[in-house]
Protein backbone atom coordinates (compact mmCIF):
# COMPACT_ATOMS: atom_id res chain seq x y z
CA UNK A 1 0.00 0.00 0.00
CA UNK A 2 1.43 3.29 -1.22
CA UNK A 3 -1.28 5.36 0.18
CA UNK A 4 0.11 7.34 3.17
CA UNK A 5 -2.73 7.49 5.04
CA UNK A 6 -2.20 3.66 5.23
CA UNK A 7 -1.41 2.12 8.08
CA UNK A 8 -1.23 -1.42 9.28
CA UNK A 9 -3.17 -1.53 12.48
CA UNK A 10 -5.88 0.22 10.87
CA UNK A 11 -6.47 -3.19 8.35
CA UNK A 12 -8.89 -5.12 10.06
CA UNK A 13 -11.42 -1.97 10.57
CA UNK A 14 -10.58 -1.05 7.05
CA UNK A 15 -11.60 -4.36 5.66
CA UNK A 16 -14.38 -4.26 7.49
CA UNK A 17 -15.89 -1.15 6.25
CA UNK A 18 -15.01 -2.38 2.99
CA UNK A 19 -17.09 -5.57 3.30
CA UNK A 20 -19.91 -3.04 3.94
CA UNK A 21 -18.98 -0.92 1.12
CA UNK A 22 -19.65 -3.69 -1.61
CA UNK A 23 -22.77 -4.98 0.08
CA UNK A 24 -24.12 -1.52 0.30
CA UNK A 25 -24.65 -1.34 3.85
CA UNK A 26 -22.21 2.11 4.31
CA UNK A 27 -23.48 3.66 7.44
CA UNK A 28 -23.88 7.48 7.01
CA UNK A 29 -22.34 8.57 9.90
CA UNK A 30 -19.48 6.78 11.30
CA UNK A 31 -17.72 7.90 15.10
CA UNK A 32 -14.07 6.80 15.36
CA UNK A 33 -12.69 6.69 18.81
CA UNK A 34 -9.54 6.48 20.04
CA UNK A 35 -6.95 7.64 22.00
CA UNK A 36 -4.58 10.63 20.28
CA UNK A 37 -1.83 9.37 18.11
CA UNK A 38 -3.18 6.24 17.14
CA UNK A 39 -4.48 8.15 13.84
CA UNK A 40 -8.04 8.22 13.48
CA UNK A 41 -7.72 11.72 11.69
CA UNK A 42 -5.49 9.26 9.15
CA UNK A 43 -7.99 6.99 8.23
CA UNK A 44 -10.87 9.31 8.32
CA UNK A 45 -8.89 10.79 5.54
CA UNK A 46 -8.05 7.07 4.00
CA UNK A 47 -11.93 6.99 3.70
CA UNK A 48 -13.08 9.56 2.68
CA UNK A 49 -10.81 9.71 -0.65
CA UNK A 50 -11.80 6.44 -1.54
CA UNK A 51 -15.08 7.20 -1.68
CA UNK A 52 -14.07 10.04 -4.06
CA UNK A 53 -12.02 8.11 -5.91
CA UNK A 54 -13.10 7.44 -9.25
CA UNK A 55 -10.97 4.29 -9.82
CA UNK A 56 -10.20 3.02 -6.53
CA UNK A 57 -7.67 0.12 -5.72
CA UNK A 58 -9.20 -3.89 -5.28
CA UNK A 59 -8.27 -2.86 -1.79
CA UNK A 60 -10.58 0.04 -1.77
CA UNK A 61 -7.79 2.68 -1.39
CA UNK A 62 -7.93 5.62 -3.30
CA UNK A 63 -5.88 5.18 -7.04
CA UNK A 64 -4.24 8.52 -6.09
CA UNK A 65 -4.21 9.33 -9.43
CA UNK A 66 -8.06 10.75 -10.91
CA UNK A 67 -8.79 13.52 -11.41
CA UNK A 68 -10.97 13.51 -7.85
CA UNK A 69 -7.92 11.88 -6.00
CA UNK A 70 -6.08 15.19 -7.63
CA UNK A 71 -8.52 17.43 -6.22
CA UNK A 72 -8.55 16.05 -3.38
CA UNK A 73 -5.30 16.07 -2.54
CA UNK A 74 -5.00 19.64 -3.36
CA UNK A 75 -7.83 20.35 -1.01
CA UNK A 76 -9.67 21.27 -3.74
CA UNK A 77 -12.49 18.89 -4.09
CA UNK A 78 -16.49 20.48 -4.05
CA UNK A 79 -17.64 17.27 -2.24
CA UNK A 80 -15.27 17.90 0.70
CA UNK A 81 -16.07 19.80 3.70
CA UNK A 82 -13.85 19.55 7.03
CA UNK A 83 -14.41 21.19 10.43
CA UNK A 84 -11.36 21.46 12.48
CA UNK A 85 -10.70 23.79 16.15
CA UNK A 86 -9.15 27.02 14.67
CA UNK A 87 -7.06 26.97 17.71
CA UNK A 88 -6.13 24.60 20.33
CA UNK A 89 -8.65 24.29 23.21
CA UNK A 90 -11.11 26.23 21.43
CA UNK A 91 -14.11 24.79 20.19
CA UNK A 92 -15.61 24.09 17.08
CA UNK A 93 -17.63 26.73 15.77
CA UNK A 94 -21.38 26.86 15.22
CA UNK A 95 -20.84 28.72 11.27
CA UNK A 96 -18.20 26.02 10.21
CA UNK A 97 -20.99 23.29 11.14
CA UNK A 98 -23.57 25.35 9.15
CA UNK A 99 -21.15 25.26 6.38
CA UNK A 100 -20.65 21.98 6.06
CA UNK A 101 -24.43 21.01 7.11
CA UNK A 102 -24.98 23.46 3.41
CA UNK A 103 -22.36 21.42 1.53
CA UNK A 104 -23.98 18.23 2.49
CA UNK A 105 -27.35 19.38 1.33
CA UNK A 106 -26.86 19.91 -2.47
CA UNK A 107 -25.98 17.45 -4.47
CA UNK A 108 -22.62 16.16 -5.13
CA UNK A 109 -20.95 18.41 -8.05
CA UNK A 110 -19.08 14.92 -8.97
CA UNK A 111 -22.36 12.73 -9.44
CA UNK A 112 -20.74 10.58 -6.50
CA UNK A 113 -20.54 10.52 -2.43
CA UNK A 114 -20.37 14.34 -0.91
CA UNK A 115 -18.20 12.99 2.64
CA UNK A 116 -17.17 15.20 5.56
CA UNK A 117 -15.35 15.27 8.80
CA UNK A 118 -15.70 16.84 12.60
CA UNK A 119 -12.81 16.70 14.61
CA UNK A 120 -12.30 16.54 17.40
CA UNK A 121 -16.13 16.13 18.11
CA UNK A 122 -15.63 16.30 21.46
CA UNK A 123 -15.34 20.10 20.82
CA UNK A 124 -18.75 20.35 19.55
CA UNK A 125 -20.56 22.91 21.39
CA UNK A 126 -23.91 22.81 22.34
CA UNK A 127 -25.19 24.58 19.57
CA UNK A 128 -23.36 23.40 17.08
CA UNK A 129 -24.17 19.70 17.99
CA UNK A 130 -27.77 20.71 17.80
CA UNK A 131 -27.19 22.07 14.48
CA UNK A 132 -25.51 18.50 13.19
CA UNK A 133 -27.97 16.56 14.66
CA UNK A 134 -30.76 17.32 11.96
CA UNK A 135 -28.33 16.65 9.62
CA UNK A 136 -27.75 13.09 11.62
CA UNK A 137 -31.25 12.26 11.83
CA UNK A 138 -32.08 13.29 8.01
CA UNK A 139 -29.07 12.00 5.83
CA UNK A 140 -28.80 12.59 2.07
CA UNK A 141 -28.32 9.82 -0.17
CA UNK A 142 -24.78 8.59 -0.53
CA UNK A 143 -22.96 11.12 2.45
CA UNK A 144 -20.49 9.96 4.43
CA UNK A 145 -20.22 11.98 7.64
CA UNK A 146 -17.17 11.13 9.85
CA UNK A 147 -17.12 12.26 13.51
CA UNK A 148 -13.18 12.02 15.20
CA UNK A 149 -13.22 11.87 18.47
CA UNK A 150 -11.01 10.98 21.98
CA UNK A 151 -13.40 11.34 24.53
CA UNK A 152 -16.92 9.78 23.27
CA UNK A 153 -18.40 10.31 26.76
CA UNK A 154 -18.14 14.27 26.01
CA UNK A 155 -20.03 13.97 23.03
CA UNK A 156 -24.10 14.44 23.57
CA UNK A 157 -25.71 10.71 23.32
CA UNK A 158 -27.95 12.02 20.69
CA UNK A 159 -24.94 12.18 18.48
CA UNK A 160 -23.73 9.10 19.55
CA UNK A 161 -26.80 6.86 18.93
CA UNK A 162 -26.89 8.39 15.21
CA UNK A 163 -23.41 7.32 14.52
CA UNK A 164 -21.49 3.66 13.92
CA UNK A 165 -18.72 3.93 16.29
CA UNK A 166 -15.59 2.49 14.56
CA UNK A 167 -13.41 2.18 17.53
CA UNK A 168 -9.84 1.97 17.51
CA UNK A 169 -7.22 0.58 20.23
CA UNK A 170 -3.62 1.34 20.39
CA UNK A 171 -1.92 -1.47 18.44
CA UNK A 172 0.20 -4.11 19.47
CA UNK A 173 3.62 -3.03 20.91
CA UNK A 174 5.59 -5.05 18.28
CA UNK A 175 3.98 -3.86 15.35
CA UNK A 176 3.97 -0.33 16.71
CA UNK A 177 7.86 -0.59 17.13
CA UNK A 178 8.46 -2.45 13.97
CA UNK A 179 6.45 0.54 11.79
CA UNK A 180 8.49 3.47 13.58
CA UNK A 181 11.74 1.52 12.63
CA UNK A 182 10.17 1.99 8.96
CA UNK A 183 9.81 5.72 9.85
CA UNK A 184 13.48 5.73 10.51
CA UNK A 185 13.37 5.71 13.91
CA UNK A 186 16.41 3.38 15.28
CA UNK A 187 15.27 3.09 18.74
CA UNK A 188 11.63 3.87 19.28
CA UNK A 189 11.20 2.01 22.50
CA UNK A 190 11.35 4.45 24.95
CA UNK A 191 9.31 7.00 22.43
CA UNK A 192 6.70 4.54 22.25
CA UNK A 193 6.70 4.07 26.12
CA UNK A 194 5.89 7.25 27.13
CA UNK A 195 3.04 7.78 24.80
CA UNK A 196 1.50 4.54 25.98
CA UNK A 197 1.72 2.81 23.00
CA UNK A 198 0.50 5.45 20.13
CA UNK A 199 2.77 5.14 17.39
CA UNK A 200 1.98 8.83 15.62
CA UNK A 201 2.58 10.71 19.32
CA UNK A 202 5.93 8.52 19.50
CA UNK A 203 6.81 9.45 16.43
CA UNK A 204 6.30 13.29 17.02
CA UNK A 205 8.52 12.99 20.30
CA UNK A 206 11.15 10.88 18.80
CA UNK A 207 12.02 13.38 16.47
CA UNK A 208 11.80 16.06 18.77
CA UNK A 209 13.78 17.60 21.83
CA UNK A 210 10.98 16.37 23.88
CA UNK A 211 12.35 13.08 25.30
CA UNK A 212 14.81 15.35 26.75
CA UNK A 213 12.63 17.94 28.11
CA UNK A 214 11.13 14.79 29.57
CA UNK A 215 13.55 13.50 31.02
CA UNK A 216 14.44 17.03 32.79
CA UNK A 217 11.21 17.21 34.19
CA UNK A 218 11.94 14.43 36.16
CA UNK A 219 15.13 16.08 37.63
CA UNK A 220 13.33 19.35 38.46
CA UNK A 221 11.06 17.18 40.28
CA UNK A 222 13.60 15.89 42.77
CA UNK A 223 15.29 19.43 42.62
CA UNK A 224 11.60 20.38 43.88
CA UNK A 225 11.05 17.38 46.35
CA UNK A 226 14.70 18.14 47.99
CA UNK A 227 14.42 21.96 48.28
CA UNK A 228 16.52 22.71 45.51
CA UNK A 229 14.24 24.60 43.48
CA UNK A 230 11.19 26.65 43.71
CA UNK A 231 8.39 25.23 42.48
CA UNK A 232 6.86 29.05 40.84
CA UNK A 233 10.45 29.27 38.78
CA UNK A 234 10.25 25.73 37.65
CA UNK A 235 6.54 26.32 36.67
CA UNK A 236 7.31 29.47 34.50
CA UNK A 237 10.04 27.15 32.21
CA UNK A 238 7.67 24.52 31.79
CA UNK A 239 4.80 26.87 30.87
CA UNK A 240 6.45 27.81 27.58
CA UNK A 241 6.30 24.28 26.37
CA UNK A 242 3.05 21.91 25.28
CA UNK A 243 1.18 22.13 28.41
CA UNK A 244 -1.21 19.42 27.44
CA UNK A 245 2.29 16.98 26.87
CA UNK A 246 3.73 18.59 30.73
CA UNK A 247 0.73 17.10 32.02
CA UNK A 248 0.73 13.93 30.16
CA UNK A 249 4.38 13.21 31.26
CA UNK A 250 3.27 14.60 34.89
CA UNK A 251 0.41 12.05 35.00
CA UNK A 252 2.52 9.41 34.02
CA UNK A 253 5.89 9.57 36.22
CA UNK A 254 3.42 9.97 38.85
CA UNK A 255 1.05 7.00 37.90
CA UNK A 256 4.54 4.89 37.99
CA UNK A 257 5.28 6.66 41.54
CA UNK A 258 1.57 4.78 42.66
CA UNK A 259 2.82 1.77 41.40
CA UNK A 260 6.39 1.84 43.15
CA UNK A 261 5.19 2.50 46.31
CA UNK A 262 2.20 -0.26 46.29
CA UNK A 263 4.19 -3.24 44.89
CA UNK A 264 7.28 -4.21 44.91
CA UNK A 265 8.95 -4.53 41.21
CA UNK A 266 5.65 -4.03 39.93
CA UNK A 267 4.50 -4.68 35.83
CA UNK A 268 3.28 -2.32 33.54
CA UNK A 269 5.92 0.53 34.56
CA UNK A 270 5.88 3.20 31.36
CA UNK A 271 8.72 5.06 32.66
CA UNK A 272 11.13 2.48 32.93
CA UNK A 273 14.09 4.12 31.87
CA UNK A 274 13.51 6.40 34.77
CA UNK A 275 12.30 3.24 37.34
CA UNK A 276 15.19 4.24 39.55
CA UNK A 277 14.37 8.24 40.33
CA UNK A 278 10.87 7.52 40.29
CA UNK A 279 11.48 4.75 42.88
CA UNK A 280 13.66 7.46 45.04
CA UNK A 281 10.69 9.94 44.85
CA UNK A 282 7.87 6.98 45.59
CA UNK A 283 9.14 6.20 48.61
CA UNK A 284 9.66 9.89 50.01
CA UNK A 285 5.60 10.21 49.28
CA UNK A 286 2.34 9.35 50.82
CA UNK A 287 0.54 7.01 48.47
CA UNK A 288 -2.88 8.65 49.13
CA UNK A 289 -1.15 12.21 48.63
CA UNK A 290 0.42 10.91 45.37
CA UNK A 291 -3.29 9.57 44.46
CA UNK A 292 -4.53 12.77 45.20
CA UNK A 293 -1.67 14.51 43.07
CA UNK A 294 -2.74 11.92 40.44
CA UNK A 295 -6.71 13.21 40.44
CA UNK A 296 -5.67 16.25 40.05
CA UNK A 297 -3.04 15.63 37.06
CA UNK A 298 -5.93 14.25 35.16
CA UNK A 299 -7.85 17.16 35.50
CA UNK A 300 -5.29 19.49 34.50
CA UNK A 301 -4.78 17.09 31.44
CA UNK A 302 -8.24 17.75 30.40
CA UNK A 303 -8.13 21.78 31.62
CA UNK A 304 -4.80 21.89 29.16
CA UNK A 305 -7.26 21.17 26.28
CA UNK A 306 -9.16 24.29 27.02
CA UNK A 307 -8.43 27.63 27.18
CA UNK A 308 -7.15 27.96 29.95
CA UNK A 309 -4.68 30.45 31.32
CA UNK A 310 -1.53 27.46 31.00
CA UNK A 311 0.91 29.75 33.37
CA UNK A 312 -1.68 29.04 35.92
CA UNK A 313 -1.83 25.68 35.17
CA UNK A 314 1.13 24.63 35.69
CA UNK A 315 2.29 26.47 38.40
CA UNK A 316 -0.76 25.48 40.23
CA UNK A 317 1.15 21.60 39.44
CA UNK A 318 4.29 22.34 41.03
CA UNK A 319 3.20 23.83 43.60
CA UNK A 320 0.63 20.85 44.70
CA UNK A 321 3.57 18.63 43.93
CA UNK A 322 6.27 20.69 45.97
CA UNK A 323 3.45 20.75 48.94
CA UNK A 324 3.50 16.75 48.85
CA UNK A 325 4.39 15.73 52.30
CA UNK A 326 3.94 18.29 54.09
CA UNK A 327 0.93 18.63 55.26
Amino acid sequence: MAHENCLPWHETTWQLIQRRRVAGRLPHAILLTGPNGIGKERFAERLMQALLCKQPEAGGDACGQCMACQLYRAGTHPDVRRVTAEEQGKSLRIDAVRELIDGLTFKSQYGGYKVASVSPAERLNRAAANALLKTLEEPTPETLLVLVCSRPSSLPATIRSRCQAMPFAVPEREQALVWLRQQGIESPETALDVVAGAPLSALAIAGSDNLALRAQLLEDLERIASGGSGPTTTAARYAKHDVQLVCSWLLSYVTDMIRLAMVPNPPGVRNSDSRKGLTKLAAAKNPVELFEYQDALMNARWMSETQVNTQLLVEDLFLRWDRLGKR
